[in-house]
Parts: structure tokens; C-alpha cells; sequence
């Protein structure tokens, strides 16, 4: 019966929707969805065998439709707020703090609203005015680390100055690293970014032997040795195929002089 409708109203053929207490925007969807296919409705309502079969049809009046409008308006932030803060490839700690400022501000009374409209910004409003009260200073520190957020907009100035000054101070408290350990992580991040390179032109360089699968290796460094050996049966070194015991990494013998 409604899909019928609706292709002849050439609407699309969607379900409606009804609201879950544990489904996040559901009461958004639903509204958004019942007014998309309100006309398709009203046909379906209005047929015959449908009057037939029901006496008493309950329908919203105009004011009912104008006032699920506003709803929809009105709840659409909340819906976008939440598709964002549920990426996984995205860090949101940082994003909490002015993200709940500006969902605050949206939520302010706009003069011509009804009451419902108004009646239920304020309760939205109250309820994230009470949210992350003891955790303020930890998303604050985090906004003020996020290029994105540093100047904290959403604060005052003193606020901001003192987001400022604690992390300073807890900067300066961390010990700073002596010149060896400094040396230490130099050196590895150009051992991880050595056997990054040579991982990736091992997939370029592998090959079928005789026995098993070999790898021609120009350059062997020992560390990256270190990292081969758990999935390298065998190995060429200098044009020759070195069969090792996974446990003990080959040496590199050197060309001889002759």
C-alpha cells in the first residue's frame, strides 16, 4: 500500500522508522523519515480499503507537522555531533571541549520558537552544561594541544591563560632526557625507518628457489637481519642461497681479497 503511493508520488520507497530509547538519534530519524513520506502517508490513510477497516484514523494537524519540523531542526546538531565523535580514525578528546560549547550555544532560546521547541533546548542545554564538570581541565589541556583548537575560543581569557600556564608548569616538571638517550631514539627510528625500506623492497625482490622461497639481499645490516629471520627461511647473501637456524641470525661474510 505505501510503496504504492509513493511511486506514484514519486517518493522514495524507504520504511519508516520508529524510535528506540537505545538507538542514538532514532526520535531525528524517525521525525525526518515520517515527514519525507508525510504525503505518501496521507494517500495511504485516505484509501478506501484502509477507511473500510479502521474507523477512527488518528493524523497529525498542520500544527503537529510544523512542530515536528522545528523538532528535526533543532535535534539535527546533536545527530551531527554524534556521527562525529563516533569516527575510529579520528582522536575526539580534543574535540569534546568546544564541541560541547558550541552544541551549548546552538541550544540558546531564538525569539518566535514555540514553547515545545523551547522547552526542549533547555533541557538539552541543562544536560550538557552537567557533563565532564570534574574532567574540564583535562579536555581543556587537550583542545590547547590540538592545532585546531590552541586559541580556545571557547574560554575567557583568563581561562585560557590558565590552561596555558598549567601546561607550562607541568612541562617544565618533566625530567629532561640526557644527550645518550636522545642518541638512542635517533638511532632507532633509523633502524624502524631502514627496515620500513628494506621491508618494502623485499616485496618487490622475492623469489622461488629450488628449496623454498629466497630473498636476494644486497645489504644486510644486522638489525634488520634481527627482523628477517622470523619469516625468511633462507637467505642470498652475495648471490648464494644461506640456509639458517631461525634462532641464530647468518653472518655476513666479507668478499674475499683475491
Amino acid at each position: 500500500m505505501l510503496k504504492e503511493k509513493q511511486r506514484l508520488l514519486q517518493l522514495p520507497e524507504h520504511k519508516l522508522m520508529t524510535d528506540v530509547v537505545t538507538r542514538w538519534n532514532s526520535a531525528h530519524d524517525m521525525l525526518e523519515r515520517f515527514l519525507e513520506q508525510q504525503p505518501a502517508i496521507c494517500a495511504a490513510l485516505l484509501w478506501r480499503e484502509v477507511r473500510k477497516t479502521e474507523k477512527d484514523l488518528c493524523t497529525l494537524t498542520e500544527s503537529d507537522v510544523t512542530t515536528a519540523e522545528e523538532v528535526v531542526i533543532a535535534l539535527k546538531p546533536m545527530k551531527e555531533a554524534t556521527q562525529y565523535m563516533s569516527k575510529e580514525k579520528t582522536p575526539t578528546l580534543s574535540v569534546i571541549a568546544p564541541l560541547q560549547d558550541t552544541l551549548i550555544n546552538g541550544l540558546k532560546p531564538i525569539e518566535g520558537e514555540s514553547a515545545v521547541i523551547k522547552e526542549m533546548k533547555a533541557a538539552m542545554s541543562g544536560d550538557l552544561q552537567r557533563r565532564y564538570i570534574d574532567l574540564k581541565a583535562t579536555l581543556h589541556a587537550c583542545s590547547a594541544m590540538d592545532p585546531r583548537f590552541k586559541s580556545l575560543p571557547f574560554l575567557t581569557e583568563n581561562q585560557r591563560q590558565e590552561v596555558y600556564d598549567g601546561l607550562i608548569a607541568e612541562a617544565q616538571d618533566q625530567p629532561m632526557p640526557s644527550e645518550l638517550s636522545l642518541w638512542s631514539v635517533v638511532e632507532e627510528a633509523q633502524e624502524h625507518v631502514m627496515v620500513a625500506l628494506m621491508m618494502k623492497r623485499l616485496e618487490m625482490m622475492v623469489c622461488d628457489s629450488r628449496k623454498e622461497r629466497a630473498v636476494k639481499v644486497s645489504i644486510l645490516h644486522p638489525g634488520i637481519q634481527s627482523r628477517l629471520v622470523h619469516w625468511l627461511p633462507f637467505l642470498v647473501v652475495n648471490d648464494t642461497v644461506v640456509e639458517h637456524n631461525p634462532r641464530q641470525i647468518p653472518k655476513r661474510t666479507r668478499p674475499s681479497s683475491r
